[in-house]
């Protein structure tokens, strides 16, 4: 019996379950198709919570109280989290149980192959290479580390699509695309960033999370 049919059959009021990544990405799942639109986001938004618990304290469950039932989100091993939907009428300490046991011994089903992403799982789409704006600047791997790490922190929230928007948008604001090396262009996007949506994410954890990335990779 698979993880998917163990956690269905082990009580009453059990939707479906899915499996995530370690950077939020939903790698399996059982749940039914009308909700697959929403798992992708729900998914990212789950790990976001969880990152920020992580902050102050060990992370090991989630418990979130919908209008028509619950979701549980658990951390697993080998870096994947466990999610269950249940309607409103599970039994709630059974299902904190069976999501937990189930978590302990994780595994993607036989059918699935994965790969386990490196940091946040999104690296900076490549792009085309063109001659530096300055003759002075950082060097490419420096830049693209952070722009990844933004993207990566953006994305736990909003997905990949709408993270790469609000970097290429911070860019083109001071004049700037994602091959710039232009430090001084690099930092007033990050600072419009830090300003923005990072700021909307994190409060005022968003300053020093890219002072942070920026002086891993020889910013500042």
């Amino acid at each position: 019996m698979g993880i998917f049919e163990e956690i269905r059959s082990s009580t009453d009021g059990i939707i479906g379950s899915f499996i995530t990544t370690g950077s939020g990405e939903v790698a399996a799942s059982d749940v039914p198709a009308l909700f697959n639109d929403e798992l992708g986001n729900a998914s990212e938004s789950l790990f976001y919570l969880a990152d920020i618990v992580q902050e102050s304290k060990d992370f090991e469950s989630l418990l979130i109280e919908a209008q028509d039932g619950y979701i549980c989100f658990t951390k697993g091993n080998v870096g994947m989290y466990l999610g269950v939907i249940a309607s409103s009428d599970v039994n709630l300490q059974v299902l904190n149980l069976v999501t937990k046991k189930a978590a302990t011994n994780l595994e993607l089903p036989q059918e699935v192959i994965f790969t386990e992403p490196e940091s946040y799982g999104t690296s900076v789409p490549a792009v085309e290479k063109v001659v530096p704006e300055s003759p002075i600047g950082i060097s490419e791997n420096d830049r693209d580390a952070i722009f990844s790490a933004i993207i990566g922190k953006i994305q736990l929230l909003y997905g990949p699509k709408v993270a790469g928007k609000h970097l290429d948008d911070a860019l083109a604001s001071v004049n700037a695309k994602r091959s710039t090396l232009n430090p001084d262009q690099i930092s007033k996007a990050l600072n419009i960033l830090a300003d923005g949506v990072l700021k909307k994410m994190m409060g005022d954890k968003a300053k020093p999370f890219v002072e942070k990335a920026c002086r891993d990779n020889g910013l500042l």
